[in-house]
C-alpha cells in the first residue's frame, strides 16, 4: 500500500506530490485537472511501468497517432502523449518519475532515449550504450529510438529497432495481464478482462463477498459466467435473483447494479493477485508492493444517490477486509457527502480526500482528513 505518491513529468503533471494517503481515497477537482491522470501514474507504477502497460494506457485514451505508413495496418501509439509538455529528451531533463514521495529508492522512471545495441560473444542477453540525439556520429552501428524505465541501480531498455512502437510495446502485451492490478475505467468495460476477473475468483472465498456486497442493490442469490448465445467465444455474466427460478443475464439488472457488481469484483481480485501468504490487514500507510490497490474512475457512475452512502460502507469494509487500497475519482457531491459518513462510521481513520488544483503548469494536492471531512459535509463547503 502507498502512504505518499510522487509524479513529476507525466501527462499534464510537471510535479504533483500527496504527501499521506488512507486505506481508500477520493480524488475531486474540476474538470481536466488531472484526476484521471493520477490515476494512470499509480497504475503504471503498479505495474512496473512494463511495456505492455505503457501501450494500454495510451490506447485507453486513444491517443494514437493520425499519420500512419501507408503499408501498415497498424495503428501507432502516441509516445510523447506521456510526457509533460510532450517534451522529451536529454535537453528538456523530462524523465518521467513516479513513486513513494517518501523513498526515491522506490521511484520508477521512464526515459525516451537513443541507444545502440551490442551483442556478446557468449550467449548473454544484448546490451545497449545510451547516445543523444547529438552523439549519433559516435556510434559504430545503428542507434535506435528506446524507452528506458529506471528503479534505483537497474534500468531496462525497450528499444524500437524495425517495429513500430505498437508492435515493440505490445510484444509481451497479454503474457502478465494479471500483474496489473485492477482499474475501471469511466464508460464501457473490457468483457474479457473482467471475465478473467471472475475466473480468478469464482469458487473461492472471496465469491461470497462479492455477492453480499451485490445485495446492496437486489437480491441476488447466484451469479454464473455462461457462454454468449451469439458471440463464439464470447461470455456473459447471469444472476438468479432470490424468489426466481430462471436465471437473467447481469446486463438487465441496469447500470447501478453492473456498476456495484464490477467493484466488488475488482476488489476480491485485487485481494486474489495478493501473496496468500500475507492476508491480514496491513496498518494504516504501511507500503507494501503496491499491487493491491483498486483503481476506479468516477466512482459514482450508474448508481443512485440513494444508494452512496451503503455503496462507501461497504467499499470500506471490503477494503480493509481484504486489504486492498482504493483509489477513486468523481464529481458529484453526493459521493463526496455518503464518502465523508462512511469514512466517519468506518472509525479506522482511513478515508482520505484529495483535491488536485492547477494553476497555469503548476498543480497541487490538497489533502484533507476525515475531521475536515465532517466540517466541509456539515457547512457544504464546495471542493469538487
Amino acid at each position: 500500500m502507498f502512504n505518499s505518491f510522487y509524479i513529476a513529468n507525466f501527462r499534464s503533471f510537471k510535479e504533483l506530490t500527496i504527501p499521506n494517503l488512507g486505506r481508500v481515497n477520493l480524488i475531486v477537482g474540476k474538470n481536466s485537472v488531472g484526476k484521471t491522470t493520477l490515476l494512470e501514474a499509480l497504475w503504471l507504477y503498479a505495474s512496473q511501468m512494463r511495456p505492455e502497460a505503457i501501450h494500454d494506457v495510451l490506447v485507453a485514451r486513444e491517443e494514437l497517432l493520425t499519420e500512419q505508413d501507408p503499408e501498415s495496418r497498424e495503428v501507432e501509439v502516441d509516445i510523447p502523449a506521456l510526457f509533460f509538455g510532450r517534451r522529451f529528451g536529454p535537453e528538456y531533463n523530462n524523465d518521467i518519475v513516479l513513486g513513494p514521495a517518501t523513498d526515491s529508492h522506490e521511484q520508477m522512471g521512464l526515459r525516451m532515449t537513443w541507444v545502440e545495441r551490442t551483442l556478446s560473444s557468449e550467449p548473454a542477453p544484448p546490451t545497449y550504450v545510451e547516445y543523444t540525439e547529438e552523439d549519433f556520429e559516435i556510434a559504430d552501428g545503428e542507434v535506435f529510438p528506446a524507452l528506458k524505465t529506471m528503479q534505483g541501480d537497474s534500468e531496462q531498455f525497450f528499444v524500437k529497432r524495425y517495429d513500430s512502437w505498437f508492435r515493440t510495446l505490445r510484444r509481451t502485451r497479454g503474457r502478465s495481464v494479471e500483474s496489473s492490478p485492477p482499474f475501471l475505467r469511466a464508460g464501457s468495460v473490457d468483457s474479457e478482462m473482467i471475465g478473467r476477473w471472475w475466473d480468478a475468483v469464482s469458487l473461492t472465498e472471496s465469491e461470497a463477498t462479492v455477492i453480499d456486497f451485490l445485495n446492496l442493490l437486489v437480491p441476488i442469490e447466484r451469479i454464473s459466467l455462461v457462454e454468449h448465445p451469439r458471440r463464439y467465444g464470447g461470455r456473459i455474466f447471469v444472476t438468479r435473483l432470490s424468489g426466481r427460478r430462471t436465471p437473467q443475464p447481469l446486463k438487465s439488472l441496469g447500470d447501478g447494479v453492473e456498476r456495484v457488481f464490477l467493484t466488488a469484483l475488482s476488489l476480491a481480485y485485487a485481494r486474489q493477485r495478493m501473496n496468500s501468504d500475507d492476508r491480514s490487514p496491513l496498518p494504516p500507510g504501511s507500503l507494501s508492493s503496491g499491487r493491491d490497490i483498486l483503481l476506479i474512475d468516477e466512482i459514482e457512475e450508474g448508481v443512485h444517490f440513494s444508494a452512496i452512502h451503503q455503496y462507501w460502507q461497504l467499499i470500506f469494509q471490503m477494503a480493509y477486509q481484504l486489504n486492498v487500497q482504493v483509489f477513486a475519482t468523481t464529481h458529484s457531491w453526493d459521493c463526496i457527502e455518503g464518502f465523508q459518513k462512511a469514512a466517519i462510521e468506518d472509525g479506522r481513520s482511513e478515508g482520505i480526500l484529495i483535491r488536485v488544483e492547477r494553476h497555469n503548469e503548476d498543480t497541487r494536492a490538497v489533502v484533507i482528513g476525515e475531521r475536515d471531512l465532517e466540517v466541509i459535509a456539515r457547512d457544504n463547503i464546495e471542493v469538487r
